[in-house]
């Protein structure tokens, strides 16, 4: 129904909702104007949407957003996010540079030297052997599957952690996007205003990653295994979607055939150099749950005979100590000058947690003293967390806490210490009417050199927390936004 049918079938109630509407200017100060900006003119619109239509401040309108399904676990944010070219240009760049500099660290810093990674990555001396001998192999481009988790303050896209392994949270936020769509004030906006709003498929783009990697290597068929625990309640519905994702690409391929069977390792077994699951032979392997390789997987990974996504190497590649290298070496020759200004640009100040001196804000100094001296400006993370534990902000700190945790940090060797970096200010809706500012953290996905789609966490910044959902922040979609809309 257009935006003028509706004016004629409710003409009093429109009169008295323009009454009542104040100028964006008033209820939204100019730093969030500008903030969503950032993203897009599309984003600075809905803000003006919203103080003409004030039944945006409330959660009722938005109620099948609590709602849990298949897709939605836990519950959604009122207002999606819109983003433009500049800003989508940017997510691209961040993620999928990011994303190969990581996988690079190994090469370019440690020589995919034996004991010098086993040194840095604390690796026994069988997990260094392993590791050297798949990055001697495995050339300059690996391609794997990646998410970087962002935060889009006022110097741009800056990388908090990379993760790579294969159950990346966010894949489901093509289904929240219809959610958002399905909306009358999400769809009353977008046609006021003319937009096209879409929303990257990420699963369906991981496939089309693997089907052409598969294909790029003489492959004729795709069979495809996804590994998941076999008592996880999604497998079941993991199954039928992705099966349907997988078969709509290798339509779209030339009819490529092939098929997507759910199993474990331990349904996979080796049979004349190839592999095998119930009958079907398997070409490609994404591990669907972190975990270690079997051996019959390996055999057949060393032989080429299968590709493995993410695979052995997964482990050393997600460890945040990656991104302190990065930081460390942003300006050694051992990358080219486009690779340190896109570290310079993206990796906020970060450092494993040592005794040594280091540099920061141009002084020398220790690195204890330097954490002690200027807490408020660090956040100290154990390098293999997850779900936002073990994570702590100094501004959120008290003094004699904090020096108790740089101590833990300092004996236990597993921490980094990384610049503390604002989010942009942007403003959600809250509680069952009203709005706040919420700090917003940006899952950007990488898979090989195709940028994947991204997800939102958000969380009220006056609940001064870390932004993950374990610790209470909702989900949210940056739609990607077009002109042109019929």
């Amino acid at each position: 129904m257009s935006g003028r049918r509706w004016r004629t079938l409710t003409g009093e109630r429109w009169e008295r909702r323009a009454a009542a509407a104040v100028d964006v200017s008033t209820m939204f100060s100019e730093e969030v104007r500008r903030a969503h900006a950032s993203c897009g003119s599309e984003s600075a619109a809905f803000l003006g949407f919203v103080a003409r239509n004030l039944e945006c401040l409330e959660r009722a309108p938005f109620r099948v957003l609590d709602q849990k399904t298949a897709f939605i676990h836990y519950p959604l944010d009122s207002w999606p996010l819109f983003v433009g070219p500049a800003a989508l240009g940017q997510m691209e760049r961040a993620s999928v540079g990011l994303s190969r500099l990581v996988q690079l660290v190994p090469r370019r810093i440690f020589d995919a030297d034996e004991r010098r990674l086993a040194e840095f990555y604390r690796l026994s001396e069988r997990e260094a052997l392993l590791a050297t001998g798949l990055l001697q192999s495995g050339g300059d481009e690996m391609g794997l599957l990646s998410r970087g988790d962002f935060i889009f303050s006022a110097a741009g896209f800056q990388c908090l952690e990379f993760n790579f392994v294969s159950n990346l949270g966010g894949w489901q936020s093509v289904r929240w996007a219809d959610a958002y769509l399905g909306m009358p004030l999400i769809a009353r906006f977008l046609e006021e205003e003319r937009i096209a709003a879409s929303c990257r498929n990420t699963l369906r783009t991981l496939f089309v990653h693997v089907v052409e990697r598969t294909l790029r290597r003489g492959g004729r068929e795709v069979n495809l295994a996804f590994l998941l625990d076999k008592n996880d309640p999604g497998s079941a519905l993991l199954r039928e979607y992705a099966g349907k994702e997988l078969h709509a690409v290798l339509e779209e391929m030339d009819r490529t055939p092939g098929q997507l069977v759910v199993a474990t390792y331990d349904d996979l077994v080796e049979r004349g150099g190839r592999l095998w699951c119930d009958g079907t032979r398997i070409d490609v392997v994404v591990e669907g749950r972190a975990g270690g390789i079997s051996s019959a997987v390996f055999r057949c990974l060393m032989t080429g005979s299968i590709q493995v996504f993410n695979g052995p190497l997964a482990g050393i590649l997600t460890t945040k100590r990656n991104l302190a290298a990065l930081s460390e070496h942003q300006d050694s020759p051992r990358f080219s000058e486009e690779e340190r200004t896109l570290i310079r640009q993206h990796v906020p100040w970060t450092r494993t947690v040592d005794r040594r001196s280091t540099l920061y804000a141009g002084e020398t100094l220790p690195l204890p003293d330097l954490l002690l001296r200027e807490r408020e400006r660090f956040v100290l993370k154990e390098e293999n967390s997850a779900g936002g534990k073990d994570v702590h902000l100094g501004r959120l700190t008290d003094p004699e806490s904090w020096r108790s945790l740089v101590e833990k940090a300092l004996t236990g060797g597993t921490w980094i210490v990384q610049e503390y970096v604002e989010s942009l200010p942007f403003v959600n809706q809250r509680g069952e009417r009203g709005s706040a500012i919420h700090d917003v953290v940006w899952g950007l996905f990488a898979f090989g050199d195709r940028y994947g789609g991204c997800f939102l966490r958000t969380l009220p910044r006056d609940a001064a927390g870390i932004v993950n959902a374990a610790q209470g922040a909702r989900g949210c979609v940056a739609f990607e936004v077009g002109k042109g809309m019929s």
